[in-house]
């Protein structure tokens, strides 16, 4: 599991396999950002800030609240985060959206592949994240 992470972060973050998965999520999100038409929203033409609090797993709900953001073209003024919700929003800062789908998606692919105890996952997880950084 290891090499195929560190295979995966040396070809650039691309993988036929799960790059059809971001970008079907991502296209999702810019289809639900056209249908609420947030655009027209007032209050969110300024721009806003966002918490993402420590939350370990649970950041993949921020990270599809905020591909509807990215897609509405709604501006993050700041973020403001711990763990997990200051490591997504720089990935999403220096990666882009899709890219930071598409390191999700494959990572939850190699976690599929090489299922451990939730101790062994969330020990594999902390070791990669670092290779990441």
């Amino acid at each position: 599991m290891d090499i195929e992470f560190e295979d995966y972060l040396k070809k650039g973050l691309e993988d036929e396999s799960t790059a059809e998965i971001a970008l079907s999520l991502v296209r999702r999100a810019q289809e639900l950002a056209r249908r609420e038409k947030f655009s027209e929203n007032t209050f969110l033409k300024n721009g806003i800030d966002v918490v993402a609090s420590a939350c370990g797993f649970k950041i993949l709900y921020f990270l599809g609240v905020y591909m509807v953001f990215d897609a509405a073209n709604i501006e993050v003024k700041r973020f403001s985060g711990a763990s997990s919700g200051g490591m997504t929003p720089m990935e999403l800062v220096v990666l882009g959206t899709l890219n930071t789908v598409s390191l999700y998606c494959f990572y939850g692919a190699l976690q599929d592949k090489y299922t451990a105890s939730f101790f062994a996952s969330a020990w594999r997880a902390d070791r990669h994240w670092k290779m990441l950084a």
